[in-house]
């Protein structure tokens, strides 16, 4: 129960919070900073499957973790759930191309091949185009009818505040600094560099760089205040022109607060440091104790500041102590001051193992926590501002878990009430006396509140009655469907439930096409469909030509690899361990087989007449025409079938335990094995040589080797610092990682012909002409070619 006291009568209210499935995400101090920055301010708060091949653990042998999809987007993209993804070209654009990588890994037979000679010469992104930029990494902020925040693939996201559609969606990646908006501007972080950008239409109005990393800004009378490491700066929202600079002696330890005339910031040594809003002169410097973790507050001529367990309100002029106020428990979180009260969050984080009647039902028998639980009260305190006599107190109660960090206390204000959010409540207090008017469910990283309307990253609540007006379904910030190019056209699914089709040549989005879960299955495409899986087991067909739905195929379990499209048919394994035939006309079954094990553990390859799949310990090949089985292989428990295999030249070629088999299609004999180390990477083959990534665990290193697809001749081996998802064209092998530089090795013998800077990739790369497209975890596709095409 929490305790709250009214001008000296204390009443029980009950407790609130307490969602187990929402925790802190601060779990330390430096996070906290970055995220919470001046969002929660007054100013800002008025406004003012081809990827599922994992590269570096391949004695795993069960699937990628997916999560749970909780909602679906809007099917335009323009309503709550949706938006608009944006294309940023690097060079001049491209003219139309005339691709022909067709399904995951070029083909059905999933040979990984192409006449396209790709990229020989060291290439340029060409274009970038964000799909899925994922939840809020920052708190909002808000203004002009908008909430902006960094998304966790650092992009700005522009959210509306009358019904959560997206207004806008930045190109440029930028830190997790939350936002600061003011006259018309939003303006935000990118290492040293200061970007405003417009509220209306995301389009840069000044840019500024400073000599360090900024962690934290605040907005107030047409500037914006940023804070480095060991500085602070002032420049015009307008046209970022800079007003001043201070360096400071000590380390800042959290975001600026800034009203008409003064700044004030924290210190880790525990002062705190009062500079003129105008011209960045210092006023004073005065020790609170502690780290001065939280950031201060400014208003009407007084700078209040939080010590580890007590609130002090300094003037603002001269820094003379007015009143020191005892909190009891340590404050947890920045201070908020109005005009008629301040108010701190203070925490008592083991305020027992054992819940009390959080519904107010004293009859209840308590359930005791698990032991990585605890009971925390988050005490809220409003003080006079005039001598720091406490005016109310409220507690809210809850649960938190040591492995997510102590709860954050945050406050903003609106008019007749104060707004707190702590774990998983967001609460809005009578300013007179701390009633209590309504609870709403909350995010955990912060909120704003503009146009009646509080935003706390995913869902909007109406300021009056706490009802929720929208809510933001983001999807996860990744790509982990390799493309298919097939004339100027690319197709890619994505997390956020959609499939995509791009303009090849610039990344436009041509349109998309809504699904029922994650897609990380690749696209395969003929003359008039796209077909491709969900996560939730579900197999569609779209029209290539605008995206319409043709046909759904449930195959009753999770679908995260490829389908292989051949003749008519698409071939597809799931999570169910089925390997599934369906006509591609109308998605009707054919016919279905189980190689064994517990999952089909790649996509399935067509060559030959059969269908050749793996799972966990077996290899299968099962004949196209009614699914009966060819032949197959049982293996060890420590021999798992780890890749996709791979068919050409009568042969198919899969990665079994550490060693990669070559076998004939027709009747399952060994043609060679070779010991190459680990792989669940498919190989690749091209006129007579298979080209594989693989890792020897026992030396630590790893490499792409080249053999003779007829005897099993190792050609050549070159040596990498991290296993590649490899694909071969006519002028170069392609190697791709998702934490490492792609990189080109010349077919003949393995030299080195470039290293591709920052072109990583978790996808297998689609080949067209001399370009290279990749999608990224943080959410982009990405196109990579020659500096000299126009």
């Amino acid at each position: 129960m929490g305790q709250k006291t009214v001008e000296g009568h204390t009443r029980y209210l009950p407790g609130v919070g307490g969602d187990p499935t929402m925790t802190s995400r601060e779990p330390t101090r430096r996070r906290f900073l970055r995220r919470a920055g001046a969002a929660l301010g007054v100013s800002s708060l008025l406004g003012a499957a081809g990827c599922s091949e994992s590269t570096d653990d391949p004695d795993d042998p069960s699937p990628s973790p997916v999560p749970t999809p909780t909602a679906s987007p809007t099917v335009d993209g323009t309503g709550p759930t949706g938006g608009s993804p944006t294309a940023t070209e690097t060079a001049t654009p491209l003219p139309p191309l005339d691709g022909s990588w067709e399904s995951f890994r070029h083909d059905a037979a999933n040979t990984g091949a192409t006449d396209d000679p790709g990229p020989v010469e060291e290439p340029v992104e060409r274009w970038h185009t964000t799909l899925s930029v994922g939840g809020p990494a920052t708190a909002p902020a808000a203004g002009d009818g908008a909430f902006f925040a960094v998304s966790e693939s650092g992009v700005v996201r522009a959210i509306e505040a009358a019904d959560g559609s997206v207004r806008w969606t930045g190109s440029r990646r930028m830190d997790d600094v939350a936002p600061a908006v003011g006259n018309g501007t939003v303006v935000v972080v990118a290492g040293t560099e200061l970007a405003g950008l417009a509220t209306d239409d995301g389009t840069e109005r000044w840019s500024v760089f400073l000599d360090a990393p900024v962690d934290g800004l605040a907005t107030a009378s047409g500037r914006v205040v940023a804070a480095t490491g060991d500085s602070v700066a002032a420049f015009g929202l307008a046209d970022g022109e800079r007003r001043w600079h201070r360096s400071v002696d000590g380390t800042v330890s959290n975001a600026p607060a800034v009203d008409d005339g003064t700044v004030a910031v924290g210190l880790d040594s525990g002062a705190v440091l009062a500079l003129d809003a105008g011209s960045g002169e210092r006023r004073w410097r005065k020790s609170v104790g502690g780290t001065a973790e939280h950031a201060p507050a400014v208003t009407d001529g007084r700078v209040y500041a939080a010590g580890e367990s007590s609130v002090v309100a300094f003037d603002a002029s001269d820094g003379t102590e007015r009143w020191t106020a005892d909190t009891e428990y340590p404050v947890s979180g920045s201070l908020l001051a109005t005009a008629d009260g301040v108010y701190v969050g203070t925490l008592n984080e083991h305020a027992g193992r054992t819940p009390t009647g959080g519904d107010g039902d004293s009859t209840r028998t308590p359930t005791p926590y698990p032991t990585d639980t605890y009971g925390y009260g988050a005490v809220m305190r409003s003080l006079a501002p005039g001598d720091g006599r406490e005016r109310w107190q409220v507690t809210l109660t809850g649960k938190w878990y040591f492995t997510e960090g102590v709860p954050t206390i945050r406050f903003g204000h609106t008019g007749d009430r104060v707004l707190v959010g702590v774990q998983s409540t967001l609460a809005a207090l009578d300013a007179a006396d701390g009633d209590r008017l309504w609870t709403a469910r909350y995010d955990g990283f912060g909120f704003a509140v503009t146009d009646d309307v509080v935003s706390t990253g995913t869902r909007g609540i109406g300021l009056a009655d706490g009802s929720v007006q929208w809510e933001f379904e983001p999807g996860r910030s990744n790509v982990g469907s390799s493309p298919a190019v097939v004339g100027n056209t690319l197709y890619v699914g994505s997390d956020d439930y959609r499939l995509y089709a791009l303009a090849a040549n610039s990344g436009a989005v041509r349109w998309s096409a809504q699904t029922d879960g994650l897609v990380r299955s690749s696209p395969a495409v003929d003359e008039d469909a796209v077909y491709v899986g969900s996560i939730e087991g579900t197999l569609y067909a779209f029209d290539r030509a605008d995206g319409r739905e043709l046909w759904t195929f449930d195959t009753g379990g999770t679908v995260q690899w490829a389908p292989a499209l051949a003749d008519g048919t698409l071939y597809l394994g799931n999570f169910d361990r089925t390997v599934f035939a369906v006509d591609a006309a109308d998605g009707t079954e054919r016919w279905r087989a189980e190689p064994g094990g517990r999952f089909v553990t790649g996509d399935p390859a067509v060559g030959d007449d059969a269908v050749f799949a793996g799972a966990n310990g077996v290899v299968k090949a099962f004949e196209t025409s009614d699914g009966s089985e060819r032949w197959g292989h049982t293996f060890g428990e420590r021999s798992r079938v780890q890749s996709t295999p791979a068919v050409a030249g009568g042969r198919v070629f899969v990665f079994v335990g550490e060693s990669l088999y070559a076998f004939d299609t027709a009747t399952g004999d060994e043609a060679w094995s070779v010991k190459t180390g680990q792989a669940n990477v498919a190989p690749a083959v091209r006129d007579g040589v298979v080209y594989a990534s693989a890792v020897d665990r026992q030396h630590e290193e790893a490499h792409v080797s080249a053999f003779d697809a007829a005897e099993g001749t190792e050609l050549w081996r070159t040596e990498l610092g991290e296993g590649r998802r490899v694909v071969v064209g006519d002028g170069a092998v392609y190697g791709v990682h998702y934490d490492a530089p792609a990189v080109a090795l010349d077919p003949s013998n393995g030299d080195e012909l470039w290293r591709g800077g920052d072109a990583t990739a978790t996808t297998t790369p689609a080949l067209a002409g001399e370009y290279l497209f990749v999608g990224t975890d943080t959410g982009q596709v990405r196109a990579f070619g020659p500096s000299h095409r126009a």
